[in-house]
């Protein structure tokens, strides 16, 4: 979507849990993978226990090179954005 459409808002994936998804990759892999394609915001962990799972996971990707802290903070920047033209926060 960025590269070839251009495309610079919030993306958010569709629920990684779902079994095309889960009979594949762990919840941490799967939303490691779904940022490191592009992904702001990932959608499927729904207990303490795999939010932990899937923050480790990033953590994780951050340590091993395959996500940047730069990827991060524009993702965070995307989602504050979004936030501030929806009036959710103010500037």
């Amino acid at each position: 979507m960025r590269n070839q459409l251009g495309y610079d808002g919030v993306i958010i994936t569709d629920g990684l849990y779902m079994q095309g998804i889960s009979d594949r990759w762990m919840l941490s892999q799967a939303a490691t993978l779904a940022i490191m394609a592009g992904n702001d915001l990932v959608e499927g962990s729904y207990t303490v226990a795999q939010v932990g799972s899937v923050i480790s996971g990033l953590k994780q990707a951050l340590q091993d090179g395959r996500l940047t802290q730069a990827q991060i903070d524009r993702s965070v920047e995307r989602i504050l954005l979004m936030k501030v033209e929806q009036g959710i926060i103010s500037k």
